[in-house]
This record gives C-alpha cells, structure tokens and sequence, in this order.
C-alpha cells in the first residue's frame, strides 16, 4: 500500500504522527474542500499517514477511514490549537476520523 499514488496521504508534524502511532490520536483536523472532502475520504478507504512528503523516506503509518465529518470551525471546540490561526468561525472544516492498522 505504501507506493500506491492512489492511497491518499495525509501529511502531519511529528508530533502528531507519534500520537497516531500510539493511539492517542484518531482524527485529523482539516480545512475542507478539494483535497479534504468525502468524496476523496469515504469511510474504508486506505490512507497512508506520513511525516513528511518523501513516501520513499519519510515514515508511513497505513490506516482506514472509519468516519468522515464536515462540520463548520466554531462547532469544533475540540480542534487542536494553533492548527489554523486564520481560522474563522464559519469556515469548514473535515474531521477524519482513522484507525491505525497493524505494521505489515
């Protein structure tokens, strides 16, 4: 799955990737449209979580798209901080909801 171009990637800090890699992180939080919408993260889809944009490199986590929700910024109180300064109360946002799978 890793070298597949048509498994979406989502690229986060390292941060973020290590809290997926140990559970504690389930969703991510983007800004909605063309890249981050239903149509491209359907529930069973295949992602590749990665940190950083080299998949050849950088290191990958493979999960599945359990849920998606689009919900608007100011309904989101439980975003993390400082991901979107410019955020404004009425912008859209996607929640990816993703289970990690096991290492191959």
């Amino acid at each position: 799955m890793s070298g597949n171009p048509r498994v979406p990637m989502i690229v986060v800090k390292r941060k973020w990737f290590d809290e997926f890699a140990a559970g504690r992180k389930t969703i991510e939080y983007r800004r909605y449209g063309r890249m981050f919408n239903e149509a491209v993260f359907y529930p069973g889809r295949a992602v590749r979580i990665a940190n950083g944009y080299d998949p050849n490199r950088a290191p990958v986590l493979h999960a599945v798209v359990k849920r998606f929700e689009r919900t608007l910024a100011c309904d989101c109180a439980h975003m993390p901080t400082g991901a979107y300064p410019d955020l404004k109360p009425e912008d859209e946002l996607a929640l990816i909801h993703l289970e990690v799978l096991a290492a191959e």
